[in-house]
């Protein structure tokens, strides 16, 4: 197996086939493969087949080395392999049927006076190859380019660079995410860290036996098609004042580690433009699937590292080691960090203060759904998470509540998902 990427949890492999042409040895990939988690990756590039030794590869036999493999090279522009004569670089030699230059036309340009040009819709300067007339001039929005694999988008050609995470084969090389080494963590100026999220499908809401549910925590499968930051612990008193210039928290006195609160959703959207101004990256609100994806860290149970047998104020031994709640906070919040991380590296996902989602309140889709964003509109945001004031069955990672989004409350805070600056 040839490694060709590596995630947090496990790494990807390439499937591979092997195909003799004339005694060499070639390795014919198939894609590659999936796995859970973020982060890591490999250094490996990849190379294609240059069977007729014209310095262009076939593009369908290929493999991923850290070194260029005698015989291969790194096009993958060649439309016939076998012939050296035929290659993007050839001349059209009129007369012998064949697309010499591999322009997917053939004698183009023979005694006609006539040349070859491109579709250009999306003004990138490469063309749609499926969309080409001959002229003896070049027409408005044509191009002698036919390379472009999506003509619909600006940001998607040959010379474009890829874009990690987002799931497209952003420089139309047939490959998606190629050379992308996400990070496990990232960190801005504020001293804020996020952690990398895999994306993944998931269970979202309770089943009818779990200790605590409540009847809109339906289950339904969720998943998640791309990666994402979530910031590991909520944002603090000293953050929201960095970038605010006030500190509105009704527990100001708890210092600067801890959480900010007395923040309505409307009072975050300020915050996130003004973060969002200082060019370190984009930021925003999770989703509410997000925020319960993020929560559980894989876990199926309650809460993240376990079942709960507490509804109320009392003991419970799994959400006593994971956050603050009404037991075991003082009647005040506490500094953010301070009991244990989820497996993802996310803390105080249970307690502390509840954390704003970008949803409406909505009941929950009957069926499976793909990056669910919530209701189009309500009356109502959702929060999430527990709070230091709160019994310990708010605390479970299917709880649901919900505020208008102008309400303020000594117990709502709020977390961040960053997408990087230079992603």
């Amino acid at each position: 197996m040839i490694r060709s990427g590596k995630t947090a949890d496990a790494f990807r492999y390439t499937c591979i086939f092997l195909v003799v042409f004339g005694g060499l040895l070639a390795i014919v990939g198939t894609g590659g493969g999936g796995g859970g988690g973020g982060g890591g990756g490999s250094s490996a590039q990849t190379y294609y087949y240059d069977g007729d030794g014209d310095g262009y590869g076939d593009p369908a036999i290929f493999l991923q080395d850290t070194s260029q493999p005698q015989g291969y090279v790194a096009d993958n522009t060649d439309c016939d392999d076998n012939n050296a004569d035929v290659s993007p670089a050839a001349p059209e030699t009129c007369g012998d049927a064949i697309d010499n230059d591999c322009d997917g036309v053939t004698d183009e340009d023979c005694g006609t006076g006539l040349t070859t040009y491109y579709l250009d819709a999306d003004g990138d300067g490469y063309g749609d190859p499926g969309i080409f007339f001959q002229d003896t001039a070049q027409p408005n929005g044509y191009v002698s380019d036919n390379t472009d694999c999506n003509d619909a988008d600006a940001a998607i050609h040959p010379g474009a660079d890829e874009v990690c995470g987002d799931g497209v084969d952003n420089d139309c090389d047939g490959e998606v995410d190629e050379g992308c080494t996400a990070p496990d963590t990232i960190s801005n100026s504020l001293g804020m860290t996020f952690s990398l999220i895999p994306a993944g499908t998931f269970t979202m809401g309770s089943p009818d036996n779990e200790t605590g549910r409540y009847i809109d925590e339906t289950q339904h499968q969720v998943t998640l098609t791309r990666n994402f930051y979530m910031q590991t612990t909520e944002v603090t008193q000293g953050q929201w004042q960095a970038v605010m210039g006030d500190n509105p928290s009704a527990f100001s006195s708890c210092g600067e580690d801890c959480p900010v609160e007395l923040v309505s959703w409307e009072d975050v959207q300020d915050f996130i433009s003004a973060i969002n101004a200082l060019g370190e990256g984009t930021y925003r609100l999770p989703t509410e699937s997000e925020w319960e994806y993020a929560a559980r860290a894989g876990s199926t149970t309650a809460l993240a590292n376990g079942p709960i047998t507490e509804l109320y104020c009392d003991y419970d031994a799994n959400l006593d080691v994971l956050g603050w709640y009404c037991y075991n906070s003082g009647d005040t919040p506490h500094p953010v960090a301070r009991k244990q991380a989820n497996a993802w590296g996310l803390y105080d996902m249970s307690g502390n203060v509840w954390e704003w989602c970008s949803d409406w309140h909505g009941d929950y889709p009957a069926g499976s759904v793909i990056d669910p964003t919530g209701p189009e509109s309500g009356s109502e945001r959702v929060h999430r998470g527990g709070s230091w004031y709160y019994y310990a069955r708010y605390c479970r990672s299917a709880d649901r509540v919900h505020h208008p989004p102008n309400a303020r409350r000594n117990n709502i805070g709020f977390r961040l998902v960053c997408l990087p600056a230079d992603q």
